[in-house]
């Protein structure tokens, strides 16, 4: 009878002990990756902040995000007017 509490005591006792060792998981290595969205200022729709073009404007410098369709079709269309004024000339 001894001998089990004895083999129950050191079990719980290494138990504690390792326990005691260990360290908490810190919260950036939980498992969950955050997702920071944001709204394309043309076409609305919600975006991962880290694929979306910002720029800094207006009199109160408020941050405008624009997604990669929206930013290429307003290239495309500059280019075409560029192309247009230079054919006018």
């Amino acid at each position: 009878m001894l001998g089990i509490f004895t083999i129950i005591g050191v079990s719980l006792l290494i138990f504690f002990l390792l326990a005691s060792f260990m360290k908490p998981i810190p919260k950036e290595f939980d498992g969950e990756v955050e997702i920071n969205l944001v709204e394309c200022a043309i076409c609305h729709d919600d975006f991962d902040e880290n694929i979306v073009f910002t720029k800094r404007m207006g009199p109160l410098n408020n941050n405008y995000h624009f997604c990669e369709s929206c930013s290429e079709e307003f290239y495309q269309e500059y280019q075409e007017q560029r192309i247009e004024r230079v054919a006018q000339s």
